[in-house]
C-alpha cells in the first residue's frame, strides 16, 4: 500500500508539463489520424489516475463482480477486458519454420487499474519476445480474453469452451505508447498496479508500454453465434 502510495505520488509529479503526444508503433514510425477513441485526453487520463480509491484493497466480489446480462453485448466486452488479467496474442509469425503462420502467445496486461477502465488493453514488452518480432514486421494482431479467468464458469459448471463462458476477440494494430507522454504514465500505473512483479522485470530488456489500436472486437457469450460490437459503444460503456 505505501509503496503505491510513493508510486501514484512520483507519476503525478511527472505530468506537470506534458501532454498527450502522437502515437507510434512498436518500431517507431508515427501514426496519423489516430481515432478518438484510441488516442486518450490527458484530462481523461489524469481523471482515471487521481482517484485515490484504486488504492483500497479488494474483496473477492469486487475483484471478480457478477457479469452483465449476455444481451449487453458491448457491456460485457468492456467486462471481459478489464476484469481479466492476462490475454493470448496471434500474431503472424517471423519465426524460422514457423514463418507466416498464426502464432499465439500469452501476455500479462491491464486496461486500468482495478477501479478505473479505458478499455484499452495496455502491455510492458521487450523487443526480445518473439511476438514483438512478429510485430515489427506485421503490428496487425488480434487478443482474446475468457470469463474462465475468473470463478464465473467454474461456478455455474460452464466449461471453458461454452459459449456462456465467454470470450471476446479483439484485432487491431500494436503500437507504442508515447515515451514520457501523460497516456504512457496511465499505461504504467494500470499495469505495475495488477502486475506488481512488472518493476522487477530484467532492466537490460529494453521495455516498453504499447497498447491494442483496436478496430474490430466479435463477442461470444451465448448459443446463436458470435456478435460484432459496435466499437463506438464498446468505448461509452462502463463494465
Amino acid at each position: 500500500m505505501f509503496l503505491k502510495l510513493i508510486n501514484l505520488c512520483f507519476l503525478l509529479n511527472m505530468v506537470n508539463g506534458k501532454s498527450t503526444q502522437r502515437t507510434q508503433n512498436i518500431f517507431g514510425n508515427e501514426i496519423s489520424d489516430v481515432d478518438k477513441y484510441l488516442t486518450m485526453a490527458e484530462s481523461d487520463v489524469m481523471s482515471l489516475i487521481s482517484d485515490e480509491s484504486d488504492l483500497s484493497i479488494l474483496t473477492e466480489s469486487e475483484e471478480f463482480p457478477e457479469p452483465p446480462p449476455h444481451t449487453e453485448v458491448s457491456r460485457m466486452s468492456r467486462y471481459l477486458c478489464h476484469h481479466s488479467d492476462w490475454l493470448s496474442m496471434a500474431t503472424i509469425s517471423t519465426r524460422g519454420p514457423l514463418t507466416g503462420y498464426p502464432f499465439a502467445s500469452v501476455f500479462s496486461f491491464s486496461d486500468g487499474t482495478k477501479h478505473k477502465s479505458s478499455g484499452i488493453p495496455y502491455f510492458y514488452m521487450t523487443g526480445m519476445d518473439m511476438s514483438s518480432k512478429d510485430l515489427e514486421k506485421n503490428p496487425k494482431a488480434s487478443v482474446t480474453m475468457s470469463l474462465a479467468q475468473g470463478p464465473f464458469c467454474k461456478k455455474h459448471g460452464l466449461d471453458a469452451e461454452d459459449p456462456r463462458c465467454a470470450h471476446v476477440v479483439m484485432a487491431g494494430e500494436v503500437v507504442q505508447v508515447q515515451p514520457n507522454s501523460t497516456e504512457e504514465i496511465f499505461a504504467k500505473e494500470a499495469l505495475f498496479s495488477r502486475h506488481p512483479e512488472m518493476p522487477e522485470w530484467p532492466v537490460d530488456h529494453g521495455w516498453y508500454f504499447a497498447k491494442l489500436n483496436i478496430s474490430s472486437i466479435i463477442l461470444l457469450d451465448f448459443f446463436g453465434g458470435a456478435i460484432d460490437v459496435d466499437i463506438n459503444e464498446y468505448y461509452n460503456t462502463h463494465p
